[in-house]
């Protein structure tokens, strides 16, 4: 293993990558490993989100006692 490259670490953090034009633009080939990596987190906070909105909507309904139909 080469130690070198851990010799010239930046002693504080930096957010220079994330003012540059293109941050945050997806690239027009992405990876598959990086997807499947973060895959479980999307669908998990699609679901929390979908979820929590459709329990709102309940909860709301039965405090002023309205029907309503979510069709998701």
């Amino acid at each position: 293993m080469d130690l070198n490259k851990w010799c010239n670490l930046k002693s504080e953090p930096s957010l220079k990558h994330l003012t540059e034009a293109e941050f945050g633009v997806p690239k027009e080939k992405q990876r598959v490993s990086v997807q499947e990596l973060v895959k479980a987190h999307i669908e998990s906070f699609d679901q929390a989100v979908t979820d929590g909105l459709c329990r709102v909507v309940e909860v709301r309904c039965r405090h002023t006692q309205t029907h309503v139909f979510i069709h998701m």
